[in-house]
């Protein structure tokens, strides 16, 4: 996870510059996959040890929804930065 975010930072810059609005997407889908694998992992950890994982879930919905929305946002703010240095320049 480490190095998904600089290297969508750097791909939202880049993008940005050249006014590659498709990019946009793409954070949020990385950050929806990195939740759902990891909601995954812990649902199957639960019930090896005998728990339904149910609560997990429910707890976490909140936490997963922010994440991917700040992250998208942070990604949106480079991403237009980019491309209104591109316009100046």
């Amino acid at each position: 996870m480490l190095l998904i975010i600089p290297v969508l930072w750097i791909g939202s810059a880049i993008s940005g510059w050249f006014a590659f609005f498709a990019w946009l997407a793409v954070p949020v889908v990385v950050f929806w996959v990195y939740t759902a694998s990891r909601d995954a992992k812990v649902n199957r950890h639960a019930r090896n040890i005998g728990m339904s994982g149910d609560s997990y879930r429910q707890q976490m919905a909140g936490p997963n929804l922010i994440l991917i929305v700040w992250n998208t946002a942070i990604n949106a703010g480079i991403f237009t930065f980019a491309w209104v240095l591109s316009t100046i320049f």
